[in-house]
């Protein structure tokens, strides 16, 4: 988790920043963002009942696939996935047996 001031003050005067990631790669990952630099090498490992994810890239392989063994490993309650660009949820509901 990173607490920071946000680069739109309109949104508030801090921002957090949750970066869930299942695979444990040996390699580290830098992924460079509009405005910073993360370094991604994050693991999940406590149980978590309830996952709140601001995603990116919904219909992406890769979110799926990495989303599947986050349900497999946690087996959780609620799941809200927020996603502002995908137009069409349905699929998403679909494929993880989701109800609205």
């Amino acid at each position: 988790m990173d607490i920071r001031s946000p680069q739109d003050p309109t949104v508030g005067d801090k921002a957090m920043i949750l970066l869930p990631k299942i695979r444990n790669n040996t390699q580290r990952e830098v992924v460079r963002e509009n405005w910073f630099y993360l370094e991604v090498n994050h693991v999940m490992e406590r149980a978590t009942n309830f996952i709140i994810w601001n995603i990116r890239g919904g219909n992406n392989e890769n979110f799926r696939l990495n989303f599947r063994e986050l349900l497999n490993l946690h087996n959780p309650y609620l799941i809200t996935l927020l996603e502002t660009r995908m137009k069409n949820h349905l699929p998403l509901l679909s494929d993880f047996g989701f109800s609205q």
